[in-house]
């Protein structure tokens, strides 16, 4: 089981449950300001970041790796949230950025 967190000072922890205990395997670097939200791919091979740095960031798994993929810096306002998605979606009230990736990125 692996798990993805966000935080204020601008990393992302990975995490490995081993044992019965939760162990910080990897730490992302990259974004300029606090991450705001992570998603993984349903495949489990790519996770979204965003930041109030105004960007996106794809993280690819390569031999047990994590490489950045794409940086999407399209947000002219803090990113909210990220969601990867297994459809078309709908619009709503706040602004979609679609890529090649499949995921939805928010902001206001």
């Amino acid at each position: 089981m692996v798990l993805a967190s966000a935080s204020f000072d601008a990393t992302v922890g990975i995490w490995d449950k081993k044992g019965g205990e939760w162990e910080c395997n990897a730490t992302l670097e990259g974004h300029e300001n606090e991450v705001k939200s992570v998603s993984w791919a349903p495949s489990g091979q790519l996770l979204a970041t965003c930041s109030r740095d105004k960007s996106v960031w794809v993280w690819e798994i390569v031999d047990d790796e994590f490489e950045c993929a794409a940086v999407l810096n399209a947000h002219s306002q803090d990113v909210k949230k990220v969601r990867f998605i297994l459809g078309p979606h709908r619009r709503n009230s706040l602004v979609p950025f679609q890529n090649r990736f499949n995921f939805i990125a928010l902001a206001r």
